[in-house]
């Protein structure tokens, strides 16, 4: 097939290395303006292709622009496809991407090539570099899958804020105390045991009271449970893994939303933490890819705090200059936290969204809520040949399209069963 080229005339020699075309241009080609067939497997013009813009990952923190990416879709109708040709293009572009993954382990499925079907005119088949996690509450009922992956605990130590405890669902005064336990007790090896024990000792000295020694004894108890402090299991170094070049994925089988809803948030608060890190501060831009978000950035029955709600409406709302971004993928607004879907300057829907009265909340131009209202009038839709027209809006602008594929590998099994 052959393509129109693009010019490299504003290409620095710096930038020349890219291994990925667009990488160097720092544009991600989301798909054309016309549908595939038109093009006859010929040249597919540069006007004729639709962008997003992005910034060098070496620009400076105070010149970032707004990056996050919301991703509105019906069930099966290629969200995760369209972040995979978003992932591929920021990797080769030196961004770090970490994947959320809460009900499958498909995100791994792209460490080997794609089918060369569609793709943006100057790219190939490509799989892509990466590392694939479980926390210990996704291994229950895995057993014959394991082996595929890296398994991680977390390290009481780490856990050094009162919204961390809270986000594990101990209340604010249980929080300061846990703060409080952890740096009396000055243990690197530190275990539940240790906080158990102690727990008893205070209570016996009468520095503590018999109900808040109940309530954290309660839910230390859950925690064990869920095996997330395990000391034989290595904690999760995600700047090891970014600088081997590699990107992350994390699953979590469907394990335990309140779990999954910290250690989200847990995971981009660590990302926070690497900007600030005096010895050895992150200077690359991270994406952080929330797939099928609904299992982790809403609130739960009685959760008083979520930790990845929160830090989430900070990556749109504080976090920009600290180079950490995030591209959500949800099926409806209803079903995220208002706060957090207002902070997507870059909204990519498709013709199938359910609900388009919800996006006037979200500052999506009137016009484009009267054509999704009545999409198949206005939008191309063919399920037969899986034909759909997505719509790009930024900037109070939209700009209608069909997606290219990724060229990293969606359907193919990668893992199997020993």
């Amino acid at each position: 097939m052959k393509h129109f080229p693009l010019s490299y005339a504003a290409i620095s020699d710096k930038e020349v290395g890219y291994s990925n075309p667009y990488a160097a241009i720092r544009k991600i080609p989301l798909g054309t303006i016309k549908p595939p067939s038109y093009y006859g497997g010929g040249e597919i013009p540069e006007e004729d292709i639709v962008y997003i813009k992005f910034d060098a990952f070496d620009t400076e923190d105070i010149e970032r622009s707004a990056f996050n990416i919301l991703i509105l879709a019906a069930s099966g109708d290629g969200k995760s496809k369209l972040a995979k040709l978003i992932w591929s293009v920021l990797h080769d572009a030196n961004y770090y991407c970490l994947y959320i993954d809460p009900k499958t382990t498909n995100s791994g499925n792209a460490k080997i090539a794609g089918p060369n079907k569609f793709l943006p005119p100057l790219l190939k088949p490509k799989g892509i570099k990466l590392k694939h996690y479980l926390p210990m509450p996704a291994t229950k009922d895995f057993n014959k899958q394991v082996h595929n992956f890296n398994l991680f605990s977390l390290d009481l130590n780490d856990l050094d804020e009162r919204d961390m405890w809270m986000g594990l669902d101990f209340t604010s005064k249980g929080a300061m105390r846990m703060l409080k336990i952890i740096s009396e007790l000055n243990n690197k090896k530190l275990s539940l045991k240790h906080i158990e024990n102690y727990l008893k000792l205070l209570h016996h000295q009468k520095d503590i009271n018999s109900q808040t020694k109940s309530s954290i004894e309660d839910r230390l108890s859950e925690l064990e449970y869920l095996r997330i402090f395990e000391r034989t299991i290595n904690k999760l170094d995600l700047m090891d893994d970014f600088k081997q070049g590699n990107s992350v994925c994390i699953s979590y089988n469907s394990r335990d939303k309140h779990f999954m809803s910290f250690d989200v948030g847990e995971k981009i608060r660590r990302l926070v933490k690497s900007h600030h890190d005096e010895n050895n501060p992150r200077i690359n831009p991270v994406m952080v890819f929330l797939d099928d978000s609904s299992y982790y950035a809403k609130f739960f029955k009685k959760q008083d705090f979520n930790l990845a709600v929160s830090e989430i409406q900070n990556i749109g709302n504080n976090y920009r200059a600290l180079g950490i971004f995030n591209c959500m993928m949800v099926q409806t607004l209803g079903i995220i936290d208002e706060d957090v879907a207002e902070t997507y300057p870059i909204k990519i829907i498709s013709p199938l969204f359910k609900n388009p009265e919800s996006l006037h909340k979200i500052n999506v131009p009137k016009e484009f809520i009267r054509m999704l209202q009545d999409s198949k009038k206005h939008l191309i839709q063919d399920e037969d040949k899986y034909l759909y027209e997505w719509t790009l809006v930024q900037g109070g602008n939209h700009v209608q399209f069909f997606p290219f594929m990724p060229p990293c590998n969606h359907f193919k099994r990668v893992y199997f069963p020993k």
